[in-house]
């Protein structure tokens, strides 16, 4: 019996390509899909379509701006030192900017992880929760919770 050496292998490759006569000539226009057309056949799909509110969509894509946002407003801002920077920044700016619709999601971010984030509802609502000048972040952040899930 003689045993074989790995050089007396050669590599065997096969290659095929399957060509559709036509298929790369279909140019589609935007028009040549009309919406009202389809019809969506899975039951499951369409019950999904009929019972899901547009707020869930709309809660999703605050939330989504609001991570984006406040992880860029962190990593920027991590570093300064003054209150006023921190605020001034584009990313806190736009958070405030979406106005109520993120106020649940900042009470999450303050339940999880105490932060300066607290400034962004005293902007968006108007008033700071406590006027005494000993509160701490940590303070601020709890007496925001308990105010707004009460």
């Amino acid at each position: 019996m003689k045993i074989l050496n790995l050089k007396d292998f050669l590599p065997l490759a096969v290659s095929t390509v399957a060509i559709v006569p036509g298929f790369y000539n279909q140019t589609f226009k935007y028009s040549d899909f009309d919406q009202k057309d389809i019809q969506i056949m899975d039951e499951y799909t369409q019950n999904h379509l009929n019972s899901t509110l547009e707020t869930s969509y709309t809660d999703l894509l605050v939330k989504v701006k609001f991570k984006n946002h406040l992880e860029k407003w962190k990593l920027k801002t991590r570093f300064l030192s003054s209150p006023n920077k921190i605020v001034e920044n584009k990313d806190f700016q736009e958070i405030i900017k979406i106005g109520e619709p993120v106020v649940k999601f900042i009470v999450e971010e303050l339940d999880e992880e105490p932060s300066y984030l607290v400034w962004a509802l005293n902007i968006i609502y108007g008033f700071k929760i406590s006027d005494d000048p000993s509160t701490t972040i940590p303070e601020a952040s709890k007496k925001w919770i308990r105010y707004l899930t009460a």
